[in-house]
């Protein structure tokens, strides 16, 4: 028994190739040439390369019409995209594969066969039925073709077709001997070119051996360049014997170095220079002492080396001259010029720096505008303009946030438009990394904190808990891992502080669905894979027994002293108190966040209601004077509390306090 070779390229519907895809010749029946064969139980099968080509051996015969026939089936992934049937004659020892689809249709019978005699395929070719993958008999019965009858019509509606089919097999008969002729005549020519290969087999192993291959040479030569390219290349060069007569009139670059030896070059006295102040420096005076253009290169002619030098001190000249200069070491073991007076002096016991304006400048208000014209204290006013404008102080006031401490301050609308001179004043507070702290780092819901029972490392999207108690129907479900390590090596414990938060600011703002809450298994299933790694874990996992639970937005500045308030145009003043640690879990207005070190002061101007822009009404500026901040209030003395009024009895009298200000004494 023979074989031949099939070949094609498969394509999808719009024509591009179908790569990787698998081909599988499933062979239905040897023919008769193959009598007594055992009919293979595994099938065929290769596959399609990049470009959607195959190649395959099949068996074939030259009985007429008792071919070996085949089911082909082409294969994507697990998806069977296409099926045809085919019959291979051994007439070539080659086929394309849509040669042997249109011969299996020209051969087969147009009879319908036994057992599905009520149903023609689809195919107008009318012989193209499916077949069993078994050995016991050709057919599926009528029943098992039933359950896709979809792919059928019926006998009569075909009916009418078969004359014209009868006639269309005729012709491919015809056809296929018209092509048999052709192979006759392909085989003599490839016999031909056979005989002309085998004679010029001698002059190609004579190539091979005397001849380099073009990659080769344009591998090799990358590097090189050709003799046109390089006697075009030295038009812009000298020859040496030109260079050397055109430098007799230069000095060479050691007759320099010596001549000169008795000077500082501007090298050298700039970096002489780095340990020293000048006394006019020191008193408020920069100068630019020295200045030399250098040449580059081997040579300087003379008349460089002629006008250069006149900018340049001698040795003595500069020894002698250093006699008006201080060292480091001198200016920094000078105790007042370390400090500045005025700095220190502009404080007082306030821990504002410049709070009225007795610098002279917008130290520490770099955000405002000086505004001498207006002020009600100090030397100046800070002007804030913008339309729903934020600005802060540019220092950090370090506290200590167990304690209390007042503010207060005396602010007006100067350019007044009452509908845009809503007015805040806040504190915005800072770990001691000077990283600002938002509510989800301290705030928790205590109904939700729980402990893993499984490792919880990045790119997890199930978290394992000891219970999910608490964890569904909450807004903002974000996630807190309790525990914290800041950048001074400090671990912050359960119920503190931590940035250790998986949070969400798109869409709907959820890490999970309450859907993602399984109350069975104790599991919440996120959005994305975890990504707040352990930074204490090789592998970032947090370990089984840590502390988790919800966390929840909020505002992030403390409204301690004045909050959506119309600023009226005339001097107004405001004071408040902030104070005392907020272990709650919650968010609030008079107490220090926990994780505090230091808080930044700032105020919200010249919006709408609530700092918003209406796009109508605006152009209010704002005036602020006389801010002071400090520890020294009454709740230190008396122990009171934000926000709340009370009376104090002592042995003086008794005082009279409001919000924690103390406003008489009776």
């Amino acid at each position: 028994m023979a074989q031949a070779n099939v070949i094609g390229t498969m394509r999808d519907i719009n024509g591009l190739s179908i790569k990787n895809a698998t081909i599988i010749f499933n062979l239905l029946e040897a023919g008769a040439a193959a009598e007594g064969l055992v009919v293979p139980s595994i099938p065929i099968t290769t596959y399609t390369d990049d470009v959607g080509f195959f190649s395959v051996a099949v068996f074939a015969n030259g009985l007429d019409k008792d071919f070996p026939r085949y089911r082909v089936e082409l294969v994507e992934g697990s998806k069977i995209l296409d099926t045809y049937y085919i019959q291979v004659p051994a007439i070539r020892t080659e086929y394309s594969l849509s040669e042997l689809v249109q011969f299996e249709q020209s051969n087969r019978e147009t009879t319908p066969i036994s057992g599905l005699d009520n149903y023609y395929t689809k195919n107008d070719t009318i012989a193209n039925f499916y077949t069993k993958n078994d050995a016991e008999a050709r057919f599926y019965s009528k029943t098992a073709i039933d359950t896709t009858f979809a792919q059928y019509y019926n006998k009569t509606e075909v009916d009418t077709q078969v004359t014209s089919v009868t006639n269309r097999v005729a012709a491919n008969e015809s056809s296929i001997s018209s092509q048999t002729t052709r192979l006759n005549t392909d085989e003599t020519n490839i016999a031909t070119n056979t005989n002309s290969i085998n004679a010029l087999t001698p002059r190609v192993t004579s190539l091979e051996t005397n001849t380099y291959s073009k990659s080769y040479v344009d591998t090799k030569f990358s590097s090189y360049y050709t003799k046109t390219q390089v006697d075009s290349g030295f038009t812009n060069y000298y020859t040496a014997a030109q260079v050397d007569s055109g430098f007799a009139n230069y000095y060479t670059k050691n007759q320099i170095d010596t001549t000169f030896s008795g000077y500082y070059t501007k090298a050298n006295i700039d970096t002489t220079f780095t340990q020293y102040y000048n006394k006019g420096a020191i008193d408020g005076i920069i100068a630019n002492i020295y200045s030399k253009s250098d040449s580059d290169g081997r040579y300087y002619t003379k008349a460089v080396i002629d006008s250069t030098f006149t900018g340049y001190y001698t040795k003595p000249q500069i020894d002698s001259d250093f006699t008006s200069y201080y060292t480091k070491a001198q200016v920094d073991s000078k105790e007042l010029l370390k400090a500045d007076k005025t700095y220190l002096l502009s404080r007082g016991m306030n821990l504002i720096t410049n709070g009225f304006a007795s610098i002279g400048d917008l130290t520490n208000f770099s955000q405002f505008t000086l505004y001498p014209t207006d002020t009600a204290a100090g030397g100046a006013s800070f002007l804030a303009t913008g339309y729903a404008g934020n600005l802060q102080l540019d220092e950090h006031i370090s506290v200590d946030p167990t304690k209390y401490y007042r503010w207060t301050f005396t602010a007006k609308s100067i350019n007044y438009v009452p509908l845009a001179s809503y007015f805040f004043a806040f504190s915005r507070s800072y770990d001691i990394d000077e990283l600002p702290i938002d509510p989800w780092h301290y705030t928790y819901r205590p109904e939700s904190y729980t402990t893993l029972t499984q490792p919880l490392k990045p790119g997890d999207t199930v978290i394992h808990l000891t219970s999910v108690s608490g964890w569904a129907g909450k807004a903002y479900p974000w996630i807190k891992i309790h525990q914290y390590k800041n950048g001074k090596g400090f671990t912050w414990g359960p119920k503190t502080y931590s940035r250790n938060t998986l949070i969400n600011y798109a869409g709907d703002t959820r890490t999970f669905q309450d859907a993602g809450v399984d109350t069975t298994a104790n599991t919440i299933t996120i959005f994305k894979g975890w990504d707040v790694p352990n930074p204490d874990a090789a592998d970032g996992s947090w370990p089984v027994g840590t502390p988790i639970s919800l966390c929840f937005p909020a505002g992030s500045y403390q409204y301690f002293a004045v909050s959506n308030t119309q600023l009226p145009n005339a001097w107004t003043k405001f004071d408040g108190t902030i104070g005392g640690l907020d272990t709650s879990g919650n968010s609030l207005q008079y107490q220090f966040p926990t994780g505090t070190a230091s808080i930044r002061l700032g105020f919200l101007v010249n919006g709408n209601n609530g700092n918003t822009q209406d796009g109508v009404h605006y152009g209010n500026t704002t005036a602020i004077s006389g801010l002071a901040f400090s520890e020294v209030n009454i709740q230190n003395l008396t122990g009171g509390l934000p926000g709340v009024t009370s009376a104090v009895v002592t042995s003086g009298g008794t005082l009279h306090f409001t919000n924690g200000i103390l406003t008489s004494v009776s």
